[in-house]
């Protein structure tokens, strides 16, 4: 029983193109729970794969968005971590960052490509996400890189 889950969790680590990986994702992944941010800059320099997903298919991206973390967000973008990777629940790091509204967070990972257009499962947009929980900061700099305000949720609604 205990084989089937583990080969199931990696299964769902590995559908979507996102790697599940070793020693140095799982250290990488710790140090970013802990703040530990030479620690994350030594694993990143030893190629520690800022993608690779837990079997949630979360990242350690997400991980320091959710932490309201900017420098380990930023050691992350640059090593290449990407911004709009789903987790299982359909959320992006940067959807998360809407979310949380912290605005230079926002603008990192607009300016790492985030689609600023994006929407969750349910067809709520970054844009409502930000309109209903940010700042206008936030709400400027989304709209800035094209959100739409007139993108309907499933719902009908728009931001």
């Amino acid at each position: 029983m205990s084989r089937v889950l583990v080969v199931g969790f990696l299964l769902v680590g590995l559908v979507g193109g996102v790697a599940r990986a070793g020693a140095r994702e799982d250290q990488l992944w710790q140090a970013v729970r802990s703040h530990e941010r030479e620690a994350i800059k030594a694993l990143l320099a030893a190629h520690a794969n800022p993608n690779a997903a837990l079997p949630d298919k979360s990242t350690a991206l997400a991980w320091a968005v959710n932490h309201q973390d900017e420098p380990s967000v930023r050691l992350l973008l640059k090593a290449g971590a990407k911004p709009d990777l789903l987790d299982i629940d359909g959320a992006s790091p940067f959807m998360l960052a809407c979310e949380l509204g912290d605005p230079a967070i926002v603008a990192d990972l607009l300016k790492a490509g985030a689609d600023a257009k994006a929407s969750r499962p349910d067809g709520i947009s970054a844009l409502a996400l930000c309109a209903g929980i940010s700042s206008p900061a936030v709400v400027e700099q989304v709209l800035a890189k094209g959100a739409d305000v007139n993108a309907a949720d499933l719902k009908g609604q728009t931001p």
